[in-house]
């Protein structure tokens, strides 16, 4: 009879094996009749947590862990309780655990691929259901432009179509503004979170916003991202899938270039930005380079030298920049503007028609 290592039992089943080893008195105990025991079975069912397979990838349940995760995948969490209430959905972190809420962070900044292919930290009366990012297929438009207002002209740019496969697509390094049509790929009537995230910058994660023109801006400055986008249908979520955008040739600066449009008619202002955020440990390191240069787009309406840039609405110093663009990057080399929090910018342009200022303000938050 082959022996039975005691180094592959796990702690909670060592008293059964030593009281079946006890009452089995008449003849051996061999390693078949110890795990079809009933005793046995029940104690190894406490011992794995619940699993609802619903990748391709033949996922196998353990203690406190789920096994089986392919490393170039990302994977996303709906969790039951022991009475099979469902509690949330989450995502599941390069570390392996499973992301939380945690202070400005939403679940889907958190995500990532999982190197070491198990899903760790789980309880065991718990079932997970797992689903696995699939990916965005089919035919979009690209364009590729040099201002991103062309987009809302009449008629619109006829862009390029594009056909994204399982692997996504590959593109020529973008010359201007790089954006994807996504309106053939989506429902206008959900929502969408759009995390880009670059497969060799793992710390350099954005969660984006798809505006109802389904349009994604594209980043220039790594050979691959992944755009990961989660649809809504109200609170539910509808699909889970993820599109790789490969660059073939040399790559560029992202060359981010945030557009202000002062509305002429309401005296509102129109941004095409998301929230600006830097970390501290960037600025006192000096490696600050992707800081985006802010843009009045409509310029010539305004009286020349009539577009003055003030800190934190502070208007009766000096300004403490006149043109229509302010380059961030130079403006966080100076140490004033590395302390956390928030930092406010305003724009104050004069209007040639009838010598009206119209302003607009930005944020820049500085993070740990």
């Amino acid at each position: 009879m082959r022996k039975l290592s005691l180094k592959i039992i796990p702690t909670s089943l060592f008293g059964i094996l030593v009281m079946l080893m006890l009452n089995a008195c008449i003849e051996p105990l061999h390693l078949d009749d110890f795990f079809n025991d009933d005793t046995v079975i029940d104690a190894i069912e406490r011992d794995r947590v619940g699993l609802d397979d619903k990748t391709s990838d033949g996922l196998h349940r353990g203690n406190q862990r789920i096994l089986g995760l392919k490393p170039d995948k990302y994977y996303m969490v709906e969790v039951h309780d022991e009475d099979k209430n469902f509690l949330l959905v989450t995502y599941v972190k390069t570390s392996g655990e499973l992301a939380e809420e945690t202070g400005d962070l939403t679940t889907l900044e958190q995500i990532g691929m999982v190197s070491t292919g198990v899903i760790i930290g789980l309880n065991n009366a718990y079932t997970y259901t797992v689903y696995d990012a699939k990916p965005l297929t089919g035919t979009m438009k690209r364009y590729d432009i040099s201002n991103p207002d062309d987009l809302n002209a009449d008629p619109p740019p006829a862009g390029h179509n594009i056909t994204a496969g399982n692997s996504g697509i590959t593109v020529n390094t973008p010359t201007n503004f790089h954006f994807l049509d996504l309106s053939s790929q989506t429902n206008n009537d959900n929502t969408y979170d759009v995390l880009r995230l670059p497969v060799s910058d793992d710390d350099n994660r954005v969660l984006l916003t798809l505006g109802t023109d389904r349009l994604l801006r594209l980043s220039r400055a790594y050979k691959e991202t992944d755009y990961i986008i989660v649809e809504y249908e109200g609170t539910e979520i509808k699909s889970f899938r993820v599109l790789r955008v490969t660059i073939s040739g040399d790559l560029k600066e992202d060359g981010l270039l945030v557009l202000i449009r002062l509305n002429l008619t309401d005296g509102s202002a129109q941004f095409s930005h998301n929230d600006i955020s830097i970390s501290q440990v960037k600025l006192i390191g000096g490696t600050v380079t992707e800081m985006p240069t802010i843009t009045v787009s409509n310029s010539s309406d305004f009286i020349t030298g009539s577009i003055n840039w003030y800190y934190y609405n502070n208007f009766n110093d000096d300004e403490m920049h006149t043109g229509e663009t302010l380059d961030l990057n130079s403006i966080f080399t100076d140490e004033y503007y590395w302390k956390m929090g928030i930092h406010l910018f305003t724009v104050i342009a004069v209007l040639e028609e009838n010598s009206r200022p119209y302003s607009a303000s930005f944020a820049v938050t500085v993070t740990q």
